[in-house]
């Protein structure tokens, strides 16, 4: 069996999550609206934020918008102001 460990806390919904070659990873903090980066200490950066359209958390994740919106739905997360 795998063995998981918890490299970091304090994500606000993060969604998918990207190996890098330096280790670290990359994901989108829906609810921060943030591109945000992990690295293989813990550490996090945010990369940039998110503004929707062409540049948004959809096309950063590599997946179509409407998925992001059915999942956000499933998970009952909305975008602030919304």
């Amino acid at each position: 069996m795998t063995e998981l460990r918890e490299i970091t806390t304090g994500l606000r919904f993060p969604e998918g999550p990207v190996a890098i070659s330096d280790g670290s990873i990359l994901l989108v903090e829906i609810e921060r609206r943030t591109l945000t980066r992990v690295a293989p200490d813990g550490g996090k950066e945010i990369v940039a934020q998110m503004g929707g359209g062409p540049n948004g958390a959809a096309a950063r994740l590599g997946i179509n918008r409407s998925t992001l919106q059915f999942r956000m739905k499933k998970l009952g997360i909305s975008r602030p102001g919304r």
